[in-house]
């Protein structure tokens, strides 16, 4: 016979005027345990990402028909004693339940540590009874899960961000460097274009970058990469020309530090770096890159010209951005310790969806050691690289190099 279950509750908001129904089964004038439990009804120590909170609790016969009063307390282990975060009274009508409370940021008011650890208080007939019993068993809640939520909630949505914060959550741990698979189909530059602040750097590397002789300098070292990779192969007839260079974002290689990237990516001749500053504005462009990279990837036809001499010819430029998504900082330093500390990432009021870098405001401070912190605790939390689509810019730049016996190329 399936034992029955009661307290399923089904509650649209946490607000104290909604009408709870809750059931128990059979009789005792006691509750003799309580425990978190996840969807699927496992007992928890670590709250599941996105689902709600969850709590089975036993009673004997004897309590069925009584009012109990249902407490849920954050445990500071601190003097000024531990926050209650939410109290509601309940009939109980059977001897197994499931109380249910829909997780939103309404629950969280208080600030202060970013690491919430849950338990319950009952009160029965003026006895108070605390679960779950080992403080190893209250459930933990790191505040960095309702970031993505904050996002959403902003005016306009951060959208990107929290479409990066939702993969970064949901995949396996992976830190860079050894990152997760890249995500290619997020960021545009048709986006990016709509943050007025980008638009020197973004005006610096269109000017003609790669004409420098920087980029000159990179691409023959490129152009030997490609050989050796056989992503391009030299004419040997004079006169007869090879296309060159791929825009390709679907095509996966592997750079010289040896961390996979795309095949637009892979033979870049030049970058810039957008850094942001204290007063960016807090939007979507904040909330998913930060500091970011500017490249450019050049496509065109090589000439063979006779006596390992080669004309190289651009007809198109690619410009896109990249960037890093993780949460790690630097290492260590004895001689410069300031340098470690952990990446400010601002203050998130997750009770009225507010992010703010005032020190002074209410909500949880954030930082990279939040996010560290996470993948410690749920061997979750992929880092993964960031590539967007690139702009297209119609060239016709031409210049001449020369192959060594080494197989190395020059400008000549």
């Amino acid at each position: 016979m399936m034992e029955k279950i009661g307290i399923t509750l089904d509650v649209p908001s946490v607000e104290y005027n909604k009408t709870i129904t809750v059931t128990v089964k059979d009789s005792e004038p006691q509750i003799l345990e309580g425990y978190w439990v996840n969807k699927e009804g496992e007992k928890i120590r670590l709250h599941p990402y996105s689902e709600d909170l969850t709590f089975r609790f036993k009673v004997h016969k004897e309590t069925i028909g009584k009012e109990v009063t249902f407490e849920i307390y954050d445990a500071d282990y601190g003097v000024l004693g531990d926050d209650r975060l939410f109290k509601r009274t309940y009939v109980i009508k059977y001897e197994h339940n499931k109380i249910s409370i829909p997780l939103t940021g309404k629950l969280f008011k208080k600030g202060g540590n970013n690491i919430l650890k849950l338990y319950v208080v009952f009160e029965l007939e003026g006895k108070k009874y605390d679960f779950p019993k080992d403080k190893n068993d209250y459930m933990k809640i790191h505040v960095v899960e309702f970031v993505p939520k904050v996002m959403k909630a902003q005016n306009p949505s951060w959208e990107k961000a929290s479409r990066c914060q939702d993969i970064w959550f949901s995949r396996n741990i992976a830190q860079k460097p050894y990152y997760s698979d890249i995500i290619t189909n997020i960021v545009t530059m048709d986006w990016l274009k709509h943050f007025e602040r980008i638009y020197p750097t973004l005006k610096r590397i269109k000017a003609k970058m790669w004409e420098t002789k920087a980029s000159i300098n990179l691409f023959c070292q490129r152009l030997r990469e490609m050989i050796q990779n056989k992503d391009v192969v030299l004419p040997q007839i004079l006169g007869i020309g090879n296309s060159f260079g791929s825009f390709s974002n679907r095509q996966i290689r592997v750079n010289n530090e040896g961390v996979k990237t795309t095949l637009l990516d892979r033979y870049n001749i030049n970058e810039l770096s957008y850094m942001s500053s204290i007063g960016d504005p807090l939007d979507d462009l904040y909330g998913t890159l930060g500091n970011f990279i500017l490249r450019i990837t050049p496509s065109g036809i090589i000439y063979y010209m006779g006596n390992d001499t080669y004309r190289i010819n651009y007809k198109k430029i690619a410009v896109y951005f990249i960037d890093s998504f993780d949460f790690q900082d630097n290492k260590f330093d004895l001689f410069a310790p300031s340098s470690y500390i952990s990446q400010p990432l601002g203050y998130w009021d997750v009770s009225n969806n507010i992010v703010s870098k005032n020190p002074f405001s209410s909500g949880y401070y954030i930082d990279n050691k939040s996010y560290q912190n996470y993948q410690e605790d749920y061997n979750k939390g992929g880092d993964f690289i960031l590539i967007s689509d690139c702009e297209v810019i119609n060239v016709d730049f031409t210049f001449d190099i020369k192959r060594s016996f080494t197989g190395y190329f020059s400008k000549i």
